[in-house]
C-alpha cells in the first residue's frame, strides 16, 4: 500500500521535491530501528527512481545509496548502467564494488568514470595499475592527486611517457620532488619540443633557430637534472638519454665544460662501453692518447673531442663555470679543427651563464630592496 501512494504521490510531485524525497527515504534506510519490512517498502521505493527522467533525481538516489556498503547490490548495478553524470557518484563512492567491477569499468575508457575511479579512497593494486596502464589525462591528475595512493615512481614514469603531452599532467609530476630524473627529463623535453613546434607554428621565429633553441633548452635540462644524483641514479639516468637518443655530444660537452663531470663520465662510459672506473681513471690522468682513444671509442667527433681534452684540463684549477667556460673557449677558437656548430654551442653556453649570473644579480638586488 505505501508503494503505491507512494508511486502516485511521485508522479504528481516535481522534481525538487522527488530529489528531497529520496533524502527523507535514505535516513528512514539507514536507521537501526526500521523493521526488515519497511526497509524492503523503501529499497523498492529508490528502485522505483531508477527510471525517474530527472537528471538530478537519479543523481540523488546515487549519492544516497552509493556510500553505504548494505546497499542492495542490484540497486548499485542498475545506477552502474547510468549515463556517467549517474554511474561516476557510484563508482567513486560505493564500498560494495569489487576489483573486477572497477577494472571493466576502467576498460570503457570514458574518461568522467575512470576520473571517478581515480579518486576513490580505497583502490587496490590491479585498478591503480589499470588506470595507470590505460586511464585518460583527467584521471592520471586525480590519481596523482589522490591523497590516499601512492604511486611508486617507476608508475609516475609510465603515466608521463603514456601522457606526457598533457599540460596538466606535465605539471602536477613536475612539482612532484619523487619522480625519477629520467622523468624529469622527459617532461621538460617533451616541454622543450611543444614551444618549438608552437613557435614554428606561429611564425615567431624561423624553424632552424626555434630548432637549435629547443635542443639547447633540452639539452641544459638534462645537465641540470643530472647535477642532483648520485652515481646509482647517474647510471640509469645515462642510460634514459641514451635510449631517447639524447646522450649527444651537446649533452656532453655541456656537462664537461660547466663541470659537471659525473655526467660526463657516466656518459662516455655508456657510449664507449668501457667501465665508469675505468673511464674515470683515464679521465684523472688526463693522457692525450688514452682520452682521444677512449673519446673517439665513445663516437665523439674531433671538434668534441678537443673541446673535452681542454675542459678536463681547465677544470682541474678552475672554480667557476663562467671562468672555465671563457677558458675553454680560449683554448679552441682558434683550432682549425673545431668545427663552426661546436663553437657556436660554446657561445651560446657562455651567454646562458652570463644571463642566468644577471639574474640572480637582479635577483638579490630585489630581495634587498624588498
Amino acid at each position: 500500500m505505501f508503494l503505491e501512494r507512494f508511486r502516485q504521490w511521485s508522479q504528481r510531485a516535481n522534481a525538487q521535491e522527488r530529489a528531497a524525497a529520496i533524502a527523507q527515504l535514505a535516513e528512514t534506510w539507514l536507521d537501526d530501528q526500521v523493521d526488515d519490512c519497511d526497509r524492503r517498502q523503501t529499497e523498492q521505493a529508490f528502485t522505483l527512481y531508477l527510471d525517474d527522467p530527472n537528471l538530478a533525481v537519479r543523481v540523488a538516489l546515487a549519492n544516497a545509496v552509493a556510500p553505504h556498503s548494505h546497499a542492495p547490490r542490484k540497486l548499485i548495478w542498475a545506477l552502474m548502467q547510468d549515463i556517467p553524470d549517474v554511474s561516476a557518484v557510484v563508482f567513486q563512492q560505493s564500498t560494495a564494488l569489487r576489483p573486477a567491477d572497477l577494472l571493466h569499468a576502467i576498460e570503457r575508457n570514458d574518461p568522467a568514470i575512470q576520473t571517478a575511479i581515480a579518486s576513490r579512497q580505497d583502490l587496490g593494486v590491479d585498478p591503480v595499475r589499470a588506470l595507470v596502464r590505460q586511464g585518460g589525462a583527467q584521471a592520471a591528475v586525480t590519481l596523482l592527486e589522490n591523497p590516499s595512493v601512492r604511486l611508486s615512481p617507476m608508475l609516475k614514469h609510465d603515466l608521463a611517457e603514456r601522457l606526457r603531452h598533457d599540460a596538466r599532467l606535465r605539471g602536477v609530476l613536475l612539482e612532484d620532488d619523487q619522480i625519477l630524473p629520467q622523468t624529469r627529463h622527459l617532461l621538460v623535453s617533451t616541454v622543450s619540443e611543444s614551444l618549438r613546434h608552437l613557435g614554428s607554428f606561429e611564425g615567431w621565429v624561423d624553424d632552424d633557430r626555434m630548432a637549435i633553441t629547443a635542443l639547447d633548452a633540452s639539452g641544459k635540462a638534462a645537465v641540470e637534472i643530472a647535477s642532483a644524483l648520485t652515481p646509482s641514479e647517474m647510471a640509469n639516468y645515462v642510460t634514459h638519454l641514451r635510449s631517447t637518443n639524447q646522450l649527444t655530444a651537446a649533452v656532453l660537452l655541456r656537462a664537461v665544460c660547466i663541470g659537471n663531470l659525473g655526467l660526463f663520465q657516466a656518459g662516455v662510459a655508456n657510449l664507449s662501453g668501457a667501465s665508469f672506473g675505468r673511464v674515470g681513471s683515464i679521465m684523472s690522468s688526463a693522457r692525450p692518447s688514452a682520452l682521444n682513444a677512449l673519446f673517439a671509442k665513445a663516437g665523439l667527433s674531433k671538434s668534441a673531442l678537443l673541446v673535452s681534452i681542454a675542459a678536463l684540463q681547465i677544470w682541474k684549477w678552475s672554480q667557476s663555470e663562467e671562468e672555465a667556460l671563457s677558458e675553454i673557449v680560449a683554448a679552441v677558437e682558434e683550432s682549425q679543427e673545431i668545427d663552426a656548430a661546436t663553437l657556436a654551442l660554446l657561445g651560446r653556453m657562455a651567454c646562458d651563464i652570463d644571463r642566468d649570473a644577471v639574474r640572480y644579480m637582479r635577483a638579490d638586488i630585489e630581495l634587498q630592496a624588498a
